[in-house]
């Protein structure tokens, strides 16, 4: 069943009664070829009590992510971009491995058409000082208690490390983090991404700096 609403598209993909439902959130403002696969790795995940939401709009990332964010029925959501992709297995292991955990990440894995590296965070559990120092959390393996995206939503002015000031503003305020130690995501590596894939010096020096304000926010609050 499709349900059709400004700016966003919800899929139902319940078959059997499960234990807990997971909301997946796809935000882009445009498809780049790769948003069918995206949707495939959610359709063909092992856990089925999952609700997709597509949420498109030119508005920013922050601002699209929040949307789905605002739509959102899951116990449990999480969202990847449309370049992006699920482990078949994803799902079931956030099910069975976030627990009393506010949020949780994991480990990924990096590809592109000539390699596939996993990735694995230094830390599993990091504090703010932890990640003022290092961000050890790969934004696209995390998933959170529905109740922590109800209580926070991602910083609209940032263009971004939107994640990185998100997962610092959880943990100042006293979130517990949970780490699965599974693949739970695949990153796609290419250079018309807005992250680690665009390899031009000056679009990673703007980068930084807006990082390094973050930090310094954040430096000022834990210290």
């Amino acid at each position: 069943m499709v349900y059709y609403m400004p700016l966003v598209v919800m899929v139902s993909i319940q078959v059997i009664i499960y234990k807990m439902k997971v909301t997946v959130i796809i935000p882009f403002n445009k498809d780049r070829g790769y948003l069918k696969h995206a949707i495939d790795s959610v359709k063909n995940q092992t856990y089925k009590n999952i609700e997709l939401i597509l949420c498109k709009s030119k508005d920013g990332v922050s601002k699209n992510i929040n949307k789905g964010f605002e739509y959102a029925t899951g116990d449990v959501v999480g969202y990847f971009a449309e370049d992006d992709l699920l482990c078949p297995k994803t799902i079931e292991h956030v099910v069975n491995g976030i627990g009393d955990y506010d949020f949780i990440h994991g480990k990924a894995i990096r590809f592109d058409k000539e390699t596939n590296t996993i990735y694995k965070p230094l830390l599993k559990y990091p504090s703010v000082k932890d990640l003022i120092k290092h961000n050890y959390i790969h934004g696209g393996t995390c998933w959170y208690k529905s109740h922590v995206i109800k209580e926070n939503r991602f910083d609209e002015s940032l263009w971004t490390a939107e994640e990185y000031e998100y997962h610092l503003r959880l943990l100042s305020k006293g979130y517990e983090i949970g780490f699965i130690d599974e693949v739970i995501f695949k990153y796609r590596l290419h250079q018309n991404q807005k992250s680690i894939g665009n390899l031009d010096k000056e679009y990673q020096a703007k980068r930084n700096n807006v990082k390094q304000l973050i930090k310094n926010k954040y430096v000022v609050k834990n210290y």
